[in-house]
């Protein structure tokens, strides 16, 4: 259900924006996107730093 909220914004974002939206695609549907693929990056970037925990002072298999 659509939310009539504004959400203020220069115009230079808004043309970003717009450049980065599909023919046919919402704002909702472009910022839905956005604040997913921001999630996932976190999330990947989150991940990264454990492995690399896991990894300091850890012997190889090859040196045992």
């Amino acid at each position: 259900m659509p939310a009539d909220k504004h959400i203020p914004v220069t115009e230079e974002t808004r043309e970003e924006l717009e450049k980065l939206k599909e023919p046919g695609e919402t704002y909702d549907h472009l910022l839905r996107n956005l604040a997913t693929q921001k999630r996932r990056e976190e999330l990947e970037e989150h991940f990264h730093r454990l492995e690399d925990a896991d990894s300091e002072g850890l012997d190889s298999l090859d040196a045992i």
